[in-house]
């Protein structure tokens, strides 16, 4: 079986994706090493909603070539949209801060997302490895955000910490 990946690569993969212009986050590393020099990886960064394909085909070229040029890793770069502030938007965060604050196992909650005109939130949940059921536990999750936010229906989805 795989080996997770080195505490220490991971951070300084994180630091020089963050490093770029307009990248608000950096989750979901995924490395896989098939031997000397033959890494391949994904990644997500999260960006500001109001740029446009035509902005983010570039940034997540020149972040890939910029990883192989210096960790010689081919990396596929995703990207998760960031909300601009609104009134609205914190009000939906904060809910779903305080709702997951009642769940000591949770590690993260990312690719946060309110598509204020539809009602729909989205995000992602990580918890560590001592949550027994993560998947009935996102479920509680929703249904008390459901209480918070009535209007809203929800994207949510049970995530794996592959490399811290």
């Amino acid at each position: 079986m795989g080996v997770r990946a080195d505490d220490n690569l991971v951070r300084e993969i994180k630091e020089t994706i963050a490093q770029h212009p307009n990248v608000g986050g950096v989750y979901d590393l995924v490395l896989n090493n098939y031997g000397p020099g033959e890494t391949i990886g994904s990644v997500h960064i999260t960006v500001p909603d109001t740029m446009t394909m035509a902005d983010i085909h570039p940034l997540t070229k020149s972040i890939a070539v910029h990883l192989y040029k210096k960790f010689g890793i081919a990396m596929t770069v995703g990207v998760y949209a960031e909300n601009q502030p609104s009134l609205e938007v914190l009000e939906v965060r904060q809910a779903l801060d305080q709702v997951v604050s009642l769940y000591t196992h949770v590690v993260q909650v990312h690719a946060f997302y309110v598509q204020e005109e539809k009602k729909v939130i989205y995000y992602d949940i990580i918890f560590d490895f001592d949550e027994e059921d993560p998947q009935g536990t996102l479920e509680k999750i929703k249904a008390e955000m459901q209480k918070r936010c009535p209007e809203y229906t929800q994207f949510a989805i049970v995530d794996t910490d592959f490399s811290n």
